[in-house]
């Protein structure tokens, strides 16, 4: 399960001893320090501030009472509170952690949770390496565009940054998986030196994913504040699946400049020119087999080609056809920077 790094704002009101009329200071740094270390947005200070000039001394363990005040998303588990502050602002937004920082258009999100993930090492030599990763950062995008895309399979809209000496030791138990995930860094770097305009093969993805990269369109090549990176549209599919909006997202995989970090941001999109859902069986002049495996070898290749005319038709969809606008996302991640944690 992900661990949430918040601090208890009922605990440290509760340290207060006197009411703020006596001992106002000490209420204000404390809600301050809070608002430092927990929040993400440009008016998170501001809300707590004038919470904490607002209040008596003590405070029970009631969310409705923080809600009351003006944090409109308050949730406490025994004890633990995690916080976020409601923005009314549009236009662009700073978000920082642990430092990491990027900067994002507030119609991509209302809030922003940001997090530590817990390392989820490989247990045995034989697992397959589905989900597993080091402990790292992570924000999550929060608010109307990604209620839209509950159902997509990149659902919900998340950037992970991972440490990659601790991927390495997250996978030791298995030297050939550790093996493929310098390869696949290997392959990622090749890339971005390159910089091909198509690729008929797999663009590297963390973290590993039991499933097919059937779509590559749109490469992209970005320059963030200290790395690069490729942002490319995809799907995977589990199954054979057409296309479509239930699946398509906008990618991106990235290193830092001093080789210590791999970026992976998963941001689901739909075109106007797509099916709803994996529920479509044809489009256009293509169907999908009834029994894709009966004639496989055959089947695939019909599939190839029909994949690679619909990576032509969304390279030639401009940006602003998406829904969310691409550029967006482009501007997301140029803004990000990633400070090396001692």
């Amino acid at each position: 399960m992900k661990r949430i790094l918040v601090i208890s704002v009922l605990t440290c009101f509760l340290l207060a001893e006197a009411t703020v009329a006596q001992r106002p200071s000490e209420v204000r740094q404390a809600a301050e320090r809070i608002a430092g270390e927990i929040l993400v947005g440009v008016n998170s200070m501001d809300y707590l501030r004038n919470l904490a000039e607002g209040f008596g001394g003590r405070l029970s363990d009631s969310a409705a009472q923080f809600r009351a005040a003006g944090l409109k998303n308050v949730h406490l588990e025994l004890g633990r509170s995690e916080q976020t502050v409601e923005k009314k602002t549009t236009g662009n937004q700073t978000a920082s952690y642990e430092g990491v920082s990027f900067t994002y258009n507030s119609s991509l999100a209302s809030e922003i949770k940001a997090e530590t993930i817990p390392e989820a090492p490989l247990d045995k030599e034989d697992d397959k390496p589905d989900e597993v990763a080091p402990e790292h950062t992570a924000f999550t995008l929060i608010g109307p565009y990604a209620s839209r895309y509950e159902s997509s399979f990149f659902s919900p809209p998340e950037i992970h940054i991972y440490p990659i000496a601790g991927y390495k030791e997250a996978l030791a138990v298995s030297k050939d998986d550790v093996k493929a995930l310098e390869e696949k860094i290997s392959t990622l770097k090749t890339i971005l030196s390159e910089r091909p305009t198509s690729s008929e093969k797999e663009i590297p993805f963390l973290p590993e994913i039991d499933a097919a990269q059937v779509l590559r369109a749109r490469l992209k090549y970005i320059d963030f504040k200290n790395g690069k990176g490729i942002m490319f549209l995809s799907q995977y599919n589990t199954e054979p699946a057409l296309i479509n909006n239930q699946g398509l997202a906008y990618i991106f995989q990235g290193l830092t400049s001093d080789g210590l970090y791999y970026i992976s941001a998963s941001f689901p999109v739909s075109a106007p020119i797509l099916p709803k859902d994996s529920g479509a069986t044809s489009f256009e002049d293509y169907k999908l087999p009834d029994d894709f495996y009966q004639d496989y070898e055959s089947n695939e290749k019909s599939y190839g080609a029909y994949a690679t005319k619909i990576a032509r038709k969304l390279e030639a969809l401009p940006p602003g056809k998406y829904e969310p606008d691409l550029t967006l996302f482009e501007e997301l991640i140029r803004s990000l920077y990633v400070k090396p944690q001692s």
